[in-house]
């Protein structure tokens, strides 16, 4: 009963918060091509008409940007995202072409891994997630909005406030796109790259190639201070 009590406590405060998104009668998805190049498929009435558009790698290349090769990333996983409005897409597994930081090695140079989120409106690079000391082969958005009675920061994707984890081959780091710095990070808890992650509504679930799963209990104050916080 006391578990049961408090399960229905933490789910109440849960929706004081945050609010389903709307993707309003849209099929989107996202795939790679024989060519290597992400594609874009698109059903807005019908489920059996999708249209598709190419997300550029010509357009990366202002932000010397490309994709990791098998041997700076060993993983076969790429798990990109879309955010939950289906607004926003985050392509995992690039590195930085030309400017280099501390990671892995490759022929004598630090590679800098990084991740690109597209605007999918007008399919265009608008930033930049960057200092992944692995290669960033995991994305998934946090399912819910914040409540519009909640105040407020600005947001670098726009007027909509997200939550989402990067995983790493060996790390999550969780960013919340109204603060430039992570507001979580968990390394080293699997002997091999990671999988997948989930969330549920007070934390995270993630498997490993290694055959374990591991659950992170945060908490439904760890988002309440997220949102409320008025430091960036």
């Amino acid at each position: 009963e006391n578990l049961k009590e408090t399960s229905l406590n933490s789910i109440d405060k849960f929706k004081d918060f945050f609010e389903p998104f709307e993707l309003k009668g849209r099929a989107i998805f996202a795939s790679y091509g024989t060519d290597k190049s992400l594609y874009l498929y698109e059903a807005k009435k019908s489920m059996k008409n999708f249209t598709r558009r190419k997300f550029e790698n010509e357009k990366l290349k202002n932000f010397e940007i490309e994709s990791c090769n098998e041997i700076e990333c060993d993983s076969f996983v790429r798990r990109n995202c879309f955010s939950p409005d289906g607004k926003f897409l985050v392509q995992v597994g690039m590195k930085a072409s030309k400017s280099f930081s501390k990671s892995k090695t490759n022929s004598g140079k630090k590679i800098e891994f990084l991740a690109v989120i597209w605007n999918i409106e007008n399919m265009e690079p608008i930033h930049v997630l960057k200092g992944f000391d692995e290669p960033a082969i995991l994305c998934n958005f946090y399912p819910y909005r914040v409540k519009d009675s909640i105040k407020k920061r600005e947001s670098w994707l726009g007027t909509e406030q997200y939550i989402f984890a990067i995983g790493t081959t060996k790390s999550v780091i969780i960013y919340d796109t109204t603060r430039n710095k992570p507001v979580y990070i968990c390394s080293n808890i699997h002997y091999t790259y990671l999988t997948d992650i989930a969330w549920r509504n007070d934390g995270l679930g993630i498997s490993s190639s290694d055959g374990y799963v591991s659950f992170i209990k945060l908490g439904i104050n760890f988002f309440e201070s997220i949102i409320q916080a008025d430091d960036s």
